[in-house]
């Protein structure tokens, strides 16, 4: 997934198990279990929320998240801002991957939300943001 090195983990991996082989297959959001599910992997490292039907997974670690926000927004420079700050914006991804905005969105509630294709590539992400068509919540690791 877009941000997280494996490095360190398949050095470790290797060193521990020398007759493992091991070949990198990069993912996205859209198939990141796809890719498990196909036989095109036998182990990944996903970003949650996922369907985890059929599949044993194991928390890793924690990472905070960014919100990308246009230049001029009203947000914009803030050093923080909590999920009530975004409950009027429109927010550019499935809403239950940040359930915590889902559960406080006006345009949830109101059942208003527009649809839009899912979007994979950070750059693809960016460019909508700058676009001012939405805010993107991304992982710290991604936005650095």
């Amino acid at each position: 997934m877009p941000g997280i090195t494996v490095t360190p983990a398949v050095v470790a991996l290797t060193t521990r198990h020398p007759g493992v082989n091991v070949r990198l297959l990069r993912t996205t959001w859209d198939n990141q279990v796809e890719v498990l599910r196909d036989g095109r992997a036998d182990a990944s490292i996903v970003r949650l929320p996922i369907d985890q039907h059929g599949l044993r997974v194991r928390a890793l670690f924690q990472e905070p998240r960014v919100v990308v926000l246009p230049p001029h927004h009203h947000l914009a420079g803030k050093m923080s801002v909590t999920t009530a700050d975004l409950a009027a914006e429109h927010v550019l991804q499935d809403p239950d991957a940040v359930p915590e905005w889902r559960d406080v969105a006006l345009e949830m509630r109101e059942g208003n939300r527009t649809e839009f294709p899912p979007v994979c590539q950070v750059e693809e992400k960016l460019e909508l943001v700058t676009a001012d068509v939405g805010v993107r919540a991304i992982p710290h690791s991604t936005a650095r």
